[in-house]
């Protein structure tokens, strides 16, 4: 790949992160159920989760609910500063909504996927598999994961600008 084309990448990266994001989770979830479905993998997956469906589903329902309340702790400490002096360059930059929408797309999904997660509990069972909230969690499981590290990547940041010493501070 030539550099001019890696450079149009990465600024098209830059630009639409969220959504380049989104559609590559996109992408992994149907490469996983694409996989279950026409590979033999289903078997594989109703082995492993046998007599596991519980534990799994109650697991990321506790995971997911606890993330949800750190992605809203962290966008509640990014607005209480966000008045700061030190914020400025971020409030006046072109990018300060970006950091709201990342926030509330971790939150939504976040809530979304703690849903999932509880109605998988309750539908899916060993009796009576149904893949489709596997399916569902799954992918929420990664947008999820992927959504997140954004989000930590954005407080690290907020808190870099913050606490960044001025001269002779």
């Amino acid at each position: 790949m030539s550099r001019r084309r890696s450079s149009s990448l990465c600024r098209f990266w830059g630009l639409h992160f969220l959504w380049c994001e989104l559609f590559l989770v996109g992408l992994a979830s149907a490469a996983f159920v694409v996989w279950s479905l026409k590979y033999g993998g289903e078997q594989h997956v109703l082995q492993f989760m046998e007599d596991r469906r519980g534990t799994i589903y109650g697991v990321l329902a506790g995971i997911f609910g606890s993330l949800l309340g750190f992605a809203i702790a962290a966008e509640a400490i990014v607005l209480s500063l966000s008045g700061s002096d030190k914020l400025s360059i971020v409030r006046n930059s072109k990018h300060y909504p970006t950091l709201w929408r990342v926030f509330r797309w971790t939150i939504r999904t976040l809530a979304v996927a703690t849903v999932a997660a509880l109605i998988a509990l309750v539908l899916d069972r060993d009796k009576a598999p149904w893949m489709l909230w596997l399916y569902i969690c799954a992918g929420f499981a990664l947008l999820a994961a992927a959504q997140l590290a954004r989000t930590i990547w954005v407080l690290e940041q907020v808190v870099s600008a913050v606490s960044a010493k001025k001269g002779g501070d």
